[in-house]
């Protein structure tokens, strides 16, 4: 969401044995006097761009700036390959979106799930794919993107250094206003997890610094979601054991270094 505009991503799921197609609701925030006043009304319903195709996830992932619109779909079948996923460029016009592009990463290959998660920063999009073939297994990598003509051309493709297999590199993703991205591995490591920092060097993602939870232990997914807030990164962990508590879940905060390279 920003300041004017929220999408909410729905259906995929099954009622009375018919699948519920998928879809994105768009709700404005109306204008008031007081925030105490302020409500949010539905102004339009993005619809599957490829309905011969339900179970694509579409919404699945979504991200929002001020005038463009970002939605994965993760698990789309491209030609004979399932799972090898999209994400869709959708640009306001006037008071409502309207789709302008469709991403492909340039190599998918079925099972990349393309779409596991989108960011945006200034003329880039950004869309991860937790299901890439790297290091003998699913890796994990993230895709850039930015305008070309009249459409977006792929840039940058990138993954965790050194990385490991299975990690599912990709998987959540976050972007901030100061130039710094955060993408989550849940996977690496026997499911402990890991989240890696990345600035933005000249239109080049560079990796700055690998986090770990400190008291992080092997099926905790750290870095199932990321956040950031300017110099706060917020990392999660849900399925972290806290006390004698199993799964009660954790949440860690990091401050930026100010002394990155």
């Amino acid at each position: 969401m920003n300041a004017e505009y929220a999408l909410i991503g729905a259906g995929g799921t099954y009622s009375a044995g018919q699948q519920i197609p998928r879809t994105v609701y768009v709700f404005r925030r109306d204008k008031a006097t007081t925030a105490a006043s302020e409500n949010w009304t539905e102004k339009q319903l993005l619809e599957n761009p490829r309905p011969q195709d339900p179970g694509n996830f579409f919404g699945g992932s979504l991200t929002l700036s001020k005038d463009l619109a970002l939605i994965g779909a993760r698990t789309s079948t491209i030609n004979d390959n399932p799972g090898q996923g999209l994400a869709y460029v959708y640009a306001r016009s006037g008071a409502g979106w309207k789709l302008t592009d469709t991403l492909m990463a340039s190599d998918g290959a079925p099972r990349d799930n393309f779409g596991s998660s989108v960011a945006l920063y200034e003329n880039s999009a950004l869309v991860g794919a937790q299901g890439v073939f790297t290091v003998g297994s699913s890796g994990g990598a993230v895709y850039q993107f930015q305008p070309s003509g009249s459409g977006w051309q792929q840039t940058q493709k990138f993954s965790a250094t050194p990385g490991s297999a299975l990690s599912l590199f990709g998987a959540a993703m976050s972007a901030s206003n100061e130039g710094a991205l955060l993408i989550g591995a849940y996977a690496t490591n026997n499911y402990r997890g890991a989240a890696y920092l990345f600035n933005i060097r000249k239109d080049t993602w560079l990796q700055r610094k690998e986090l770990l939870a400190n008291d992080g232990v092997a099926g905790n997914v750290f870095g199932y979601y990321t956040a950031l807030d300017g110099e706060t990164i917020l990392v999660g962990s849900y399925t972290a054991q806290v006390n004698d508590n199993l799964k009660q879940g954790a949440a860690y905060f990091y401050r930026i270094p100010k002394n990155l390279p």
